[in-house]
């Protein structure tokens, strides 16, 4: 996976959470059409799903950051 995939999946998980957000504060959760409902799928908690969210987005900012670029040579 190349840098603009991983900075993609970055944003889109930011973003993601940031709508979640403002749905909530202007009170119109009913119009996003990916506000989940705990327990997802039976079993997954609102606990469990945001930690493993943010960590899986916390190892995926350290591989952008830590990540080396793998350059070709001619």
């Amino acid at each position: 996976m190349n840098k603009f995939w991983k900075m993609l999946l970055l944003s889109l998980m930011i973003l993601y959470d940031a709508s979640l957000h403002w749905v909530e504060i202007l009170n119109v959760v009913n119009i996003h059409p990916l506000y989940p409902n705990f327990p997802l799928f039976g079993a997954i908690t609102y606990d469990f799903f945001w930690t493993a969210y943010w960590t899986i987005a916390f190892f995926l900012s350290l591989w952008i950051l830590f990540g080396k670029n793998k350059q070709k040579v001619k």
